[in-house]
C-alpha cells in the first residue's frame, strides 16, 4: 500500500522535489531548459519506458527547439543505423516532397523487433517536420536523422555488401569470405555467443579484418561512393564489429556485452559530430538507463558503463542530460522477448520511489531542474527511479527500479503525471 499522503508530504526529499518543480503546459515553459542545454555540444534525452507516447512528443519538442533556435545539427537515436540511415536519406533530400505517406511507408518497412520503437506515430510527425525544416534549408545546414545501436548488423552488413558490388572493386570476394562466419548466426545470435565462447570463432578477427579491408580502401571509396558514401560503409562495418563484440559478450558477462553496445553509442555520436564539422552539436534520444550516469546508480559497481558516463567523460561539462519520469498510464510494450507488443497498465510508483515522490506535487507535468543545488539536498539520497524496457510485467513492478542519485545522474527531470500508450501508424 503507498504511503499516506501527509507522511510523503512530511519527507524531506518530497518538499525538495516540490521546491525545484515547475510547472510545463506550453513549450514556452521549457524556455530555461533550453537555454542551458543549448549552450552545450551534446544533449541526451531519456525516457524511462520505451513505449510512452509523452516522452516522444516532448522530446520531440526539445529538439526542435534546439534545432531551429540553436542549430543543433542532428537527433541521434536509441535505433538501427541502417534503417534510420533510409530516413535521414529522405528527410534530408529537398527535391521528395517528403509527404505523409513516405515517410509512413519506409517507417512501416521497418521489421524487427521491436519495431514499434520507430514505426509509431510520434516519430512519423517528428520526421515530417525534419523534412519541413530541411526543405528551407541549403543542403550544409540541414538536420539529420541516425540510429546509434548495434542491433540491426544484419541490415547494416547486407546494405555494405550491396554498395561495395556497385563500385566493382575487386576485393568484394574477399569482404563477403570475411563476413561468412559471423553472418551464419544472423537468425541464431545465442548460438553464435556460445560459440565464440566455447570454441574461440575466428569471426572476431574475421570482422576487425573487413572494417581494416573498407578503411585501407578508403580513397577508392570516396571516389566512387563520395565522402558521405564512405563514412556510410565504414559506420556499417563499425556497426557489425561493435555487435559481434555486443553478441560475444553475452557469453561471458552481462556487464561486457552492455558496455559494448554503450561504446558504440558514444563511438557513433563523436563519429557524427566529426562529420558534420567542427561547431556541430547533437541531440541523443535513448533510454533513461542509457543517458543518465551510470556513476550516479548501481551500474558502476555492476561494472557497467553508458554513453551518460562516456560523453561526460569525453565532453565534461558541454553535456547536458534529461531524465524522464512518469508515475501512472499506459505503455506499449512486449510481455516477453519478441512477444507481440500490447498496452500494458503501468500501475502507480512504488513507494519510497522517485517517481511516486514526483506524484505528489499539484503538476500534471513538471521540470527539475539540478544545477546550483547544493550537497546537503536530501536529493542526494539514494531512491528507486522507475525503468521499464521493451519487456514488461506489470505484476513484477517492483524489479524495474534503479536506485538513483538523481542530482548525479541528471541536469535536470521531466516529470509527468499520467502518460499514454504510443500511437500506432495511422
Amino acid at each position: 500500500m503507498a504511503s499516506p499522503f501527509w507522511a510523503l508530504a512530511e519527507d524531506p526529499y518530497v518538499q525538495a522535489m516540490a521546491e525545484l518543480a515547475r510547472p510545463v503546459e506550453v513549450s514556452g515553459d521549457l524556455d530555461a531548459l533550453v537555454e542551458a542545454a543549448g549552450e552545450r555540444r551534446v544533449v541526451l534525452l531519456g525516457e524511462a519506458s520505451h513505449g510512452t507516447s509523452e516522452f516522444y512528443t516532448w522530446r520531440a519538442e526539445i529538439s526542435r527547439r534546439l534545432i531551429e533556435e540553436m542549430g543543433f545539427r542532428f537527433v541521434a537515436v536509441e535505433g538501427d543505423w541502417a534503417d534510420l540511415y533510409r530516413l535521414n536519406q529522405l528527410l534530408r533530400d529537398a527535391s521528395h516532397e517528403n509527404n505523409g505517406d513516405a515517410i509512413r511507408n519506409l517507417l512501416r518497412s521497418f521489421d524487427r523487433w521491436p519495431r514499434w520503437l520507430w514505426a509509431n506515430e510520434e516519430t512519423a510527425e517528428m520526421a515530417e517536420w525534419l523534412a519541413r525544416h530541411n526543405r528551407q534549408r541549403q543542403p550544409e545546414e540541414r538536420a539529420g536523422f541516425y540510429g546509434i545501436d548495434v542491433y540491426g548488423w544484419e541490415n547494416a552488413m547486407d546494405t555494405l555488401l550491396e554498395k561495395i558490388e556497385e563500385t566493382g572493386v575487386e576485393w568484394l570476394g574477399e569482404l563477403e569470405a570475411l563476413y561468412r562466419d559471423f553472418n551464419r548466426y544472423r537468425h541464431d545470435t545465442e548460438g553464435y555467443a556460445r560459440a565464440a565462447f566455447a570454441f574461440a570463432s575466428s569471426a572476431h578477427e574475421d570482422v576487425g579484418e573487413a572494417l581494416n579491408l573498407i578503411r585501407e580502401n578508403r580513397t577508392d571509396l570516396e571516389r566512387t561512393l563520395g565522402a558521405e558514401g564512405y563514412f556510410v560503409a565504414e559506420q556499417h562495418a563499425l556497426v557489425i564489429v561493435n555487435a559481434e563484440a555486443h553478441i560475444r559478450g553475452m557469453a561471458e558477462s552481462q556487464a561486457e556485452s552492455w558496455n559494448a553496445r554503450a561504446r558504440h553509442f558514444k563511438k557513433t555520436v563523436a563519429r557524427l559530430l566529426e562529420h558534420h564539422g567542427e561547431e556541430a552539436r547533437a541531440v541523443v534520444w535513448a533510454h533513461n538507463t542509457h543517458v543518465g550516469d551510470a556513476r550516479a546508480t548501481p551500474m558502476t559497481v555492476q561494472g557497467q558503463i553508458n554513453i551518460g558516463q562516456l560523453a561526460r567523460q569525453r565532453w565534461g561539462d558541454d553535456v547536458f542530460i534529461l531524465g524522464f519520469a512518469t508515475r501512472r498510464g499506459e505503455i506499449v510494450a512486449g510481455r516477453t522477448w519478441e512477444a507481440e507488443p500490447e498496452v500494458l497498465p503501468l500501475p502507480d510508483a512504488q513507494p519510497g520511489s522517485i517517481d511516486v515522490a514526483l506524484g505528489t506535487g499539484d503538476h500534471s507535468r513538471a521540470l527539475l531542474m539540478f544545477d546550483g543545488i547544493g550537497e546537503d539536498s536530501p536529493l542526494f539520497g539514494i531512491r528507486g527511479h522507475r525503468a521499464v524496457g521493451v519487456v514488461y510485467q506489470p505484476e513484477r513492478e517492483a524489479a524495474q527500479y534503479v536506485p538513483t542519485v538523481l542530482p548525479r545522474r541528471y541536469d535536470a527531470l521531466f516529470f509527468i503525471d499520467e502518460t499514454t500508450p504510443l500511437s500506432p501508424l495511422h
